[in-house]
């Protein structure tokens, strides 16, 4: 979070600007705007990066610019009216369980929090409702399991917008690009990340045994994973959205229909 003079003395337009030179991202959470010249305003924000290293280099950067350096010993009204305060602290999922609780019923990671994903949030979640048992019995066989199911965004706020109304399901944040971490405790993921996103989640997958289902179009890059996923014992279904998926299998019977 960042407090102080953020906006008459454009502070808040210094700092986001190098959380985007650092090839970073940010979300502003929260923002209060002092009323008056002398009120300080307030602002949070979510921060993301690639990988660690850069993230740290924002913290670094952001550090810096809240508690400048200054061999004087005299500071000057107007330096001191330009410090801003900088408080870090890492953003936690609601109602987190532990890993060993995570393993023990089945789990349904969703990665993304576009539009198509709170209608499979939905329905993933109607699994266990009674008037959904038959289905269940009828196309995945045995008894119904208790499913969990969680929804993903590199944002928390978004992902929290998407399951509103849906108390069954959860909302965490997390960066594909470190998923890892969360991937191990779930059975099946289903990305609605965009189709360039596809490739890495399923390498992650194969490496931690893990079903993937995607709904974008099957790139060279992903096809060529087959016999890896194959080796790892995993299912990797694609093209499995209203287009690429539906249109498909609309077409097909059709075209059946046509010959016989």
């Amino acid at each position: 979070s960042l407090s102080g003079h953020l906006f008459d003395k454009f502070l808040i337009n210094e700092a986001l600007d190098m959380i985007e030179a650092a090839g970073g991202s940010f979300h502003l959470a929260k923002c209060e705007i002092g009323q008056s010249a002398d009120a300080e305003s307030y602002s949070e924000l979510e921060v993301g990066a690639d990988d660690r290293k850069v993230l740290d280099q924002i913290i670094d950067s952001l550090t810096r610019l809240a508690n400048p350096n200054d061999e004087e010993d005299y500071i000057s009204p107007r330096r001191e009216s330009n410090k801003i305060s900088l408080k870090i602290g890492k953003v936690q999922q609601e109602n987190e369980e532990k890993p060993e609780e995570m393993t023990k019923r089945s789990s349904v990671l969703i990665l993304g929090a576009g539009r198509v994903c709170r209608p499979a949030a939905e329905f993933l979640a109607s699994v266990r409702n009674i008037s959904s048992q038959q289905w269940y019995k009828t196309y995945l066989g045995g008894e119904q399991r208790d499913v969990r199911v969680i929804v993903a965004s590199l944002y928390l706020k978004d992902a929290k917008e998407t399951v509103e109304g849906m108390p069954e399901v959860e909302a965490v944040q997390l960066d594909v690009s470190d998923s890892e971490s969360l991937l191990k405790y779930v059975d099946v993921v289903l990305s609605l990340l965009p189709a360039s996103c596809h490739a890495s989640v399923a390498k992650t997958c194969i490496e931690l045994k893990k079903h993937l289902i995607t709904a974008s179009y099957v790139d060279d890059e992903t096809s060529g994973l087959h016999e890896k996923a194959k080796h790892a014992g995993i299912t990797i279904l694609g093209e499995m959205g209203l287009d690429p998926g539906i249109d498909h299998m609309m077409a097909m019977k059709m075209i059946n229909d046509a010959q016989s």
